[in-house]
């Protein structure tokens, strides 16, 4: 009878020690799992306040260039625009017959390379220069790879950072 006492409680000090050395680790999952929680919330809370329209687009033939106005139509500030996602679909003309889908990338310089776009500016940009704010349009430029053809359509395509999308289509002039 008392052996068997003392491996129950043996057994019963090692059940605690054990618990005792888990409860850190149990303790940083859940910490680590509540984090985790939180910032989900704050990107999905990020993605809701987050709008944008396009509002204005140029293109003229034979050029490869077009201009876009982009307005912030929600609450969220935007400013990382090497993160945007810029394609724009265009007619190759008459004797080529093609279409060219271009995926645009970022170039804050203006340098007019082809397959870029640039900010040309943010009207009435007082608050927080360079970050696009509720009810600010921000003027962007484009340099295409193909010239543009008259009557032909083009279509761009903007996806924020955060998810926020607008797509707008003319009819070049």
């Amino acid at each position: 009878m008392g052996l068997s006492v003392s491996i129950g409680g043996a057994i019963v000090i090692f059940t605690i020690s054990y618990m005792i050395m888990m409860f850190p680790s149990i303790l940083d999952t859940t910490t680590s799992l509540t984090n985790t929680s939180s910032q989900r919330a704050d990107l999905d809370n990020s993605i809701l306040k987050s709008n944008i329209e396009l509002i204005t687009m140029n293109g003229a033939s034979p050029s490869s260039s077009v201009s876009f106005g982009i307005q912030n139509t929600g609450s969220e500030k935007m400013w990382d625009y090497t993160k945007f996602n810029v394609i724009i679909t265009y007619d190759g003309g008459v004797l080529t017959k093609a279409t060219y889908t271009e995926y645009l990338t970022y170039d804050k310089n203006c340098s007019n390379n082809a397959g870029t776009w640039c900010v040309s500016t943010i009207n009435n940009d007082l608050h927080d220069p360079n970050i696009l704010n509720f009810g600010e349009i921000l003027a962007a430029h484009t340099a295409l790879s193909h010239p543009l053809f008259s009557g032909g359509l083009a279509t761009i395509l903007i996806s924020t950072d955060n998810g926020a999308t607008s797509e707008k289509t003319i009819i070049i002039s």
